[in-house]
């Protein structure tokens, strides 16, 4: 390990440099950062409950609940609430898990690039890996929390599947595809040729992705076979109105609004990188001369992924066929990602093959630092207490209705006044105990009524009576579209009291198919640890 050490003082160094906004300041405003914050604080809550796997944030959507986490990656806010729970505010757990991830997305990058290439060119092209504008992009602009922790894993796969680690392979995997989904689809195509460049066993790495997806099971079942239960795709399918018009990739003023439809009112940059498009444009010439595969392949992938941004009737029909990039990735500029990996290996390859390799990678990253500079910098300065996202209570993603409940068509999510409420009669509601599980409280009265309890409905949702369990459209009744109370269809709960009353409690559980994800994620991990 020593000999690393120089190595990685230098990534180290550049990496402080790259950080710096992020480690200065507590927090700051961006498109994504405060409700991936706010996503750790109800994760961590979860946890607290005893909820494992975490599914439901009750808070979310105006203490109406959301099953975001049924759906949704977990080790970023699982890696957030571990941080926190050894003593990090939520703020600062987040600017941990960007900070250490980004430095250790160079490290891995070095390792992975020193296999192909040797040291120096190994330290030009990991520098490259950090030093991109849309890694710049998604810290300080989007605050892609997830996405930003996702790229540490990729150029660990590929090195297990140059080195034939399968074990590794498999584990790498599984963390990219519990880390991010849109970033494992978008690269998965690039692994699959990359180890069929490397004339790995194509029956185990397919039997390697099959043992990562098994790993993965308990959020990609639900995920690929229970959406139908939230309105996810009611929100998706904008694809066309972001495409990157070609220019867009040379200069593209930098700034910290949103991607607007079209490109003349686009308020963030999608620039590729001027040191980066220089280097690919010398990888080009020195691929085809020394007619190398790995290049040959990883140039090829930067003018495919290029062409899948900008709108060209090819490029249209592409994203309206093939549902993964209309229904998933739904964002063409999403796919600058991609260059940031092909650019890294270029920029090694090339440092390579030329005669004065220390000079040239000198110049590449002075190149790439100055052509970044403007890049370094948060938009605005701010700090939250803890209590801001332990209280937040707004809708769990951007789009509001991606992870709603299919039950609910209130896109507004009313505020209650409480969490249970009666509607109807004479009912007293006492000892309301609400959290990641479920609602329970004591309801007595002398006549019939009706009460409503403010959490939405998603499946496996139970009522019991003094643990007895009550039936469904007979003794309460989900007050939906798909409902008879054609005025309500905020999706809640409500249920018919009876005197005297009792206990009442809503319990939140699995169904029979989270069920079988959680045993073929435990036992395919034991499975593994144990081969």
């Amino acid at each position: 390990m020593r000999r690393f050490l120089p190595s990685f003082i230098v990534l180290l160094f550049f990496s402080i440099l790259a950080l710096r906004s992020l480690v200065q300041n507590s927090f700051y405003t961006s498109h994504d950062g405060f409700t991936h914050t706010a996503r750790i604080a109800a994760y961590f809550q979860a946890l607290s409950d005893g909820q494992f796997p975490p599914r439901w944030a009750p808070n979310f959507n105006n203490g109406l609940g959301s099953p975001i986490f049924t759906y949704i990656y977990p080790v970023p806010y699982f890696l957030g609430s571990a941080t926190h729970f050894v003593g990090f505010s939520f703020q600062d757990s987040f600017r941990l898990v960007m900070v250490l991830s980004t430095f250790l997305s160079s490290a891995f990058m070095y390792f992975w690039l020193k296999r192909n290439f040797g040291s120096t060119p190994a330290l030009v092209g990991a520098i490259f890996y950090v030093w991109v504008p849309y890694r710049f992009l998604n810290l300080y602009v989007r605050a892609a929390y997830a996405e930003n922790l996702a790229y540490m894993f990729l150029p660990v796969i590929l090195l297990s599947l140059q080195d034939k680690k399968w074990k590794m392979f498999v584990f790498s995997l599984a963390l990219l595809l519990l880390t991010h989904n849109v970033v494992a689809a978008m690269f998965l195509p690039t692994i699959i040729g990359w180890g069929i460049l490397q004339k790995s066993s194509l029956k185990k790495m397919v039997l390697g992705m099959v043992a990562a997806f098994s790993l993965a099971a308990f959020i990609y079942l639900p995920d690929f076979f229970e959406r139908g239960y939230v309105l996810f795709d009611s929100g998706i399918n904008y694809f066309s109105d972001h495409f990157v018009a070609f220019w867009q990739f040379f200069r593209s003023p930098w700034g910290y609004g949103f991607d607007f439809a079209g490109t003349t009112s686009d308020a963030m940059s999608f620039q590729l990188g001027l040191t980066q498009i220089g280097v690919f444009v010398m990888a080009i010439y020195l691929a085809a001369k020394k007619k190398s595969l790995p290049a040959i392949f990883f140039t090829s992938l930067t003018v495919l992924v290029t062409a899948i941004m900008t709108e060209t009737p090819w490029s249209v029909g592409l994203w309206k066929t093939v549902p993964v990039m209309k229904n998933i990735i739904d964002f063409p500029w999403r796919f600058i990602g991609v260059t940031t990996l092909t650019f890294s290996f270029l920029a090694a390859f090339v440092v390579s093959q030329v005669r004065y390799k220390k000079v040239v990678a000198v110049v590449c990253i002075l190149a790439v630092l100055v052509f970044n500079r403007n890049h370094l910098r948060v938009n605005e300065t701010a700090s939250f207490p803890d209590k801001d996202f332990i209280n937040y209570t707004g809708a769990s993603t951007a789009t509001s209705g991606e992870f709603t409940p299919r039950w609910h068509n209130d896109r507004d999510f009313f505020i209650p006044e409480k969490k249970v409420e009666v509607l109807r009669g004479n009912t007293d509601i006492s000892n309301i105990i609400y959290n990641s599980f479920g609602v329970s409280f004591l309801a007595t009265g002398s006549e019939a009524a009706k009460i409503r309890i403010n959490r939405l409905y998603f499946p496996q949702t139970d009522i019991f009576l003094n643990g007895s369990q009550l039936e469904k459209d007979k003794q309460y009744r989900i007050t939906g579209r798909t409902s008879f109370e054609k005025l309500d269809d905020s999706g809640l709960i409500q249920v018919d009291f009876l005197p005297p009353g009792g206990k009442y409690q809503l319990k939140f559980s699995e169904t029979p198919l989270r069920k079988i994800g959680n045993v073929i994620s435990l036992g395919s991990l034991v499975l593994l640890l144990f081969l």
